[in-house]
């Protein structure tokens, strides 16, 4: 398996933006500092920092973590959504050698990741992870710039974070519950009438989605394994 990095390296840098601003559009109303010039300008200017930021990531020491070999992977998802479709996981090689129960692995998030660590991560070589690379390399991106391409409000974000879960763990009774009904009223929006039985339906569909996604993921999972042993 390559890392993340070596992907980016090797996979043509144009091609990478056109897909992360297809999938991550850039409103031009929300932005407040580019007033006095014309659009094709805006727009060289935010595909010369997409640039410079992949060159950077490229360029990168990778560090990988001693503990936590990630390992980024592609698996088929039904949940909420009506059409079936795949989704990115990023999930630790030595909890996926450790169990049997692929199917309760845990997946994480990795927003909160230093750059440098997350390039470290391997890219599974399954035919569905390599037949959505770009998926992947978006997700990617989008995950590591989410506190800004340098990362740049990373250690704040972390700060905020952990006064955050301190808070909820000292003070529990300051945690709102809200009754959707009374928020409804409060804020003017219109109640969705339910018909009989919609929330036993609901519930049935949702439990199908995420069995047949857990099964998927399993499948995924269990070639990332086997392929360990080759």
């Amino acid at each position: 398996m390559k890392t993340i990095q070596q992907v980016l390296i090797e996979t043509d840098h144009k091609s990478i933006e056109s897909a992360y601003f297809y999938e991550h559009p850039i409103n031009l109303w929300e932005v407040k500092d580019f007033d006095d010039i014309t659009i094709g300008e805006f727009k060289n200017s935010i595909s010369a920092r997409f640039q410079d930021f992949l060159n950077r990531l490229c360029e990168m020491n990778a560090e990988a973590s001693p503990e936590k070999q990630g390992i980024l992977f592609v698996y088929k998802s039904q949940t909420q959504d009506i059409m079936l479709g795949e989704e990115v996981g990023l999930i630790h090689a030595d909890e996926l050698m450790g169990t049997e129960e692929l199917e309760n692995l845990p997946s994480y998030a990795y927003e909160f990741t230093e750059q440098k660590e997350a390039l470290s991560f391997l890219v599974s070589d399954n035919k569905l992870t390599q037949d959505n690379i770009m998926d992947v390399i978006v997700d990617f991106l989008y995950e590591i710039s989410f506190f800004g391409y340098d990362q740049e409000s990373l250690e704040e974000e972390k700060k905020q974070l952990d006064e955050s879960i301190k808070e909820c763990e000292e003070h529990p009774e300051r945690l709102v519950t809200f009754n959707h009904e009374e928020f409804c009223r409060e804020y003017g929006i219109p109640i969705t009438e339910e018909y009989p039985e919609e929330n036993e339906k609901e519930r049935a569909f949702y439990d199908a989605g995420m069995e047949y996604t857990r099964y998927c993921k399993a499948i995924e999972l269990q070639r990332i394994k086997d392929s360990f042993g080759k």
